[in-house]
């Protein structure tokens, strides 16, 4: 399943020349401890733009919140720009990570498909991703495949142990999910 999503994306990728969006985004900052986890600051915004290939992307953030122990000057991002985890590479921080569906991810990432079901009206793959290696930075969680076309219908990944994020000091793991 996952090859043929690695091996699909670059032929619909390549034919995508702009398109619009609104987009509402949160970002939750948690501690992890053993199997739970601790809410420590939540950012939300709500915001409207574009993207062109020559140009990338634009936005207007039209909303937005956060908790009180989080600075409002950080949360100037709707999109935080972690947001096309089609890209062999996603930057954020002082990390360049491999996505779960770059074409080299299969040397980062083990998947189990867990399941199948449905989602918004259409039949997906369920499957869990987990780091190969804890020495390099990487995801883990769950993708929702789509079974027609191949892509990602939803996703619900964090940073692994090696990454290190965050405005609030002194946080060991912080886990990311959007």
């Amino acid at each position: 399943i996952m090859h043929k999503v690695i091996d699909t994306k670059d032929g619909w990728q390549s034919q995508i020349q702009d398109y619009r969006f609104s987009v509402y985004s949160r970002l939750n900052f948690k501690e992890k401890k053993d199997t739970s986890s601790i809410v420590l600051g939540v950012l939300e915004s709500v915001a409207d733009g574009y993207w062109k290939r020559d140009k990338g992307y634009a936005e207007k953030i039209t909303a937005r919140k956060q908790t009180a122990n989080m600075p409002a000057e950080i949360n100037r991002v709707a999109l935080f720009d972690v947001d096309n985890f089609y890209n062999d590479r996603i930057d954020f921080g002082d990390y360049s990570v491999v996505s779960p569906v770059a074409h080299d991810a299969f040397d980062r990432y083990d998947y189990d498909l867990i399941g199948e079901g449905e989602l918004n009206g259409s039949s997906v793959y369920k499957i869990s991703v987990e780091p190969l290696s804890d020495l390099y930075p990487a995801f883990q969680g769950t993708l929702w495949i789509d079974k027609a076309d191949y892509t990602i219908a939803y996703l619900d990944l964090s940073p692994d142990d090696p990454i290190k994020i965050g405005p609030i000091e002194n946080q060991p793991q912080m886990l990311l999910a959007q």
